[in-house]
């Protein structure tokens, strides 16, 4: 026979029910929490992995230098410090550093282009072009570098008239500085050089020297005491004229020099 609570053992024995169900309320509510702690964490390293080794990747295939064919050393044993030779070779070395996206290297052809040309076909001059990269926050596609590493596809194919010809169209299109934009595209840059008698094929718009702009722009920032463009040396010594890049006289005056 069931025994009745006097009212005060009833609602003392409720109590202790009703202090166990909120503690059992209190522990379950914590553990949800833990458990969707630990989830939010689980899926934020997943998160993070992902992206490191998505960032890996592209650094890697970036970073992948794949030097052009047929180019001249201007540092010894350094393979980045390739440029193009421009007509015939001579005793005296003249080297030109360049930026497709650089007003100065646009003038500097204007004016002193002819008379590089000139020095290239006399024999006595080693003419070498070498085209860098430092323009490329005015761009929002990296301009300056894929205009250097389309240079680099024209350039591999031997022929140093269609890279001339390539490079004065390259500057005739030159997008302001101030505001870059996208440039070129690489299917225009792909038609520039094939106008300039260049069959590159999808070297331009497979990327292929890329990274060899990066690495020959940085050999040229170890070998320069303040990397700009146009850089002129002849003979290992920079050239400047008396406002800017050296004009013609200033070229001939150092190739004077160098040859004595």
């Amino acid at each position: 026979m069931a025994r009745n609570l006097d009212p005060k053992s009833r609602e003392a024995k409720l109590e202790a029910i009703r202090r166990q169900n909120a503690a059992d309320a209190k522990r379950a509510r914590t553990l949800s929490i833990v458990a969707a702690l630990v989830v939010a964490v689980l899926v934020l390293v997943v998160v993070v992995v992902i992206v490191l080794t998505s960032r890996d990747g592209g650094e890697d295939e970036a970073l992948e230098v794949v030097p052009p064919e047929g180019t001249r050393l201007t540092v010894a044993e350094d393979e980045n410090s390739g440029g193009f030779v421009i007509g015939e070779e001579g005793p005296v070395e003249l080297v030109v550093f360049e930026d497709f996206q650089c007003p100065a290297c646009k003038v500097f052809e204007e004016t002193s282009g002819e008379h590089l040309a000139e020095l290239a076909a006399g024999g006595d001059v080693t003419v070498v072009k070498r085209p860098i990269s430092i323009l490329d926050r005015v761009s929002d596609t990296q301009y300056s570098t894929r205009a250097a590493a389309a240079a680099a596809c024209v350039g591999s194919t031997g022929d140093d008239e269609a890279y001339e010809a390539f490079a004065a169209t390259l500057f005739a299109e030159q997008p302001a500085e101030a505001d870059a934009g996208a440039g070129l595209s690489d299917e225009r840059l792909t038609e520039i050089a094939a106008d300039a008698g260049a069959d590159v094929g999808d070297c331009i718009t497979a990327g292929t020297h890329l990274g060899w702009v990066g690495a020959t722009t940085e050999s040229a920032n170890e070998q320069l005491e303040r990397l700009s463009t146009p850089t002129v040396l002849v003979d290992g010594e920079v050239v400047t004229g008396a406002d800017g890049p050296p004009g013609p006289d200033d070229l001939q005056a150092a190739v004077d020099a160098a040859g004595r």
